[in-house]
């Protein structure tokens, strides 16, 4: 009796699972609580499905991800690096071994961290190149057009200058229309991009991913200007060593009317287009704002959680070509093979740049401000799951966060205790403190 009411049970949470996650004819852009990174999760009117950056954590992306998926639908059909820094593919390597990857897209540039090297390993295990993305590039995701609009092939050089800014200043900038709504994805762009933006024309958008967790050096107030957003998301660790978000970005992006989230104090945020509205939707709270003398940031009421934001439509003077509608897949005009050969073939590509600091962001840019980092630590709480087509040739049965006992990855950091820390422990020696993998230490002064 108790097995067959158990199997009962199961049934009807499998069925309800599914069906709860079934297209519903919108888009859903989650920007995910990944800590002090970036991770972006598109899904498509008819249920494609987009992943921008992996974060800086495996294993908290996978949770991000199994919280939104059924156990038997582990597939991402667009996985797309904007830039090679640590913060933003830190859980690539995870995810490619434990997800159905289609096709993959990078700016270019060979990554300094372990983490992307890992990645790039990994892939080449796969017999798997990623294809490059840049200036002009249409995809399609279901009836999501997407517009690269930076980096021009030109810029890209395959070796980082240094560890920093020249690695932000490639990455990928997605413009995105579905219907009458337009929304903006910068990675981690700083103000020298800004003005090539804008020469080329931007248009205004209902939702903004601001660029490089809302430091001072992004977001200018030429290009605020130009893009006008209802909505703006912030992707930012709690109490970050980087000051991020600064609060003059924050003070700037208020200041044109933008409604502010922060992953910090938000968690994740889901932002549903329907083509003419905009709703929004965090695991806690409302918007944020920064206006505190002290620059640390208030949260209201949630006001506007679940509300739907009017959106501006289309401006007059921008089109963004939209191809046929794919379903699960994406349509992109013909992009070159990739030109960063895989670690495994390429030694010179295994060896991290000589001009890398810590692997993620530029000094000039780390500059802690008291109270801009502050905030509650962010909770992971699950959203959704939904059913999905099996894939082509055998049948996937493994779970995305089970680790896979038949093989091991060698090229995976060790998660294990170091044994100076446990004779430390043993010996009842105070230890110091040490930082999570979503918040990185800053480099050295």
């Amino acid at each position: 009796m108790r097995a067959g009411l158990a199997g009962l049970v199961l049934a009807l949470t499998v069925m309800i699972a599914g069906l709860s996650a079934r297209p519903d004819g919108q888009v859903h852009i989650t920007v995910l609580d990944v800590g002090q990174g970036d991770a972006i999760l598109v899904q498509g009117d008819r249920g494609g499905r987009l992943l921008i950056d992996g974060g800086p954590d495996p294993e908290r992306l996978i949770v991000e991800l199994d919280a939104r998926f059924p156990p038997w639908d582990r597939r991402i059909d667009v996985l797309i690096l904007s830039h090679p820094h640590e913060d933003h593919a830190g859980g690539l390597p995870r995810l490619v071994q434990s997800y159905r990857i289609g096709r993959i897209f990078e700016p270019g540039m060979v990554g300094p961290g372990p983490a992307y090297h890992a990645f790039r390993a990994d892939l080449a295990l796969q017999a798997r190149t990623p294809e490059l993305l840049s200036t002009g590039d249409r995809l399609q995701l279901d009836s999501i057009g997407l517009k690269v609009l930076w980096p021009d092939r030109d810029a890209v050089p395959r070796e980082p200058p240094d560890g920093g800014t020249s690695i932000n200043d490639v990455s990928i900038v997605l413009l995105g229309t579905f219907g009458a709504q337009r929304f903006l994805l910068t990675g981690d762009i700083e103000q020298e991009i800004d003005p090539v933006l804008l020469s080329r024309g931007l248009p205004r958008v209902d939702l903004l991913k601001v660029a490089h967790h809302g430091s001072r050096t992004s977001s200018t107030d030429a290009f605020l200007d130009a893009v006008r957003p209802r909505v703006a998301i912030v992707s930012v660790g709690a109490v970050n060593p980087y000051g991020h978000p600064a609060p003059e970005t924050l003070a700037r992006i208020e200041a044109r009317g933008a409604q502010v989230y922060r992953t910090d104090r938000n968690g994740s945020v889901e932002a549903t287009l329907d083509g003419s509205t905009l709703t929004l939707r965090a695991d806690r709270g409302g918007p944020a704002t920064a206006g505190r003398a002290d620059g640390s940031a208030l949260l209201e009421e949630p006001k506007v959680v679940g509300a739907a934001v009017p959106s501006g439509g289309p401006p007059a003077a921008f089109r963004c070509a939209i191809a046929p509608p794919v379903l699960g897949t994406l349509a992109s005009r013909p992009v070159p093979p990739a030109t960063v050969a895989s670690p495994s073939s390429d030694p010179a590509a295994t060896r991290p740049s000589a001009a890398t600091e810590d692997g993620l962001y530029h000094r000039d840019d780390v500059h802690p401000i008291p109270g801009g980092g502050g905030g509650t630590p962010p909770l992971d709480q699950p959203v959704g799951a939904r059913p999905a087509p099996r894939s082509s040739g055998r049948r996937g049965r493994r779970l995305a966060g089970l680790p896979d006992r038949r093989e091991r990855n060698p090229h995976r950091p060790a998660c294990g205790r170091s044994r100076s820390a446990a004779s430390r422990r043993r010996q009842g020696a105070p230890q110091a403190a040490t930082q999570g993998p979503s918040d990185p230490r800053p480099p050295p002064r």
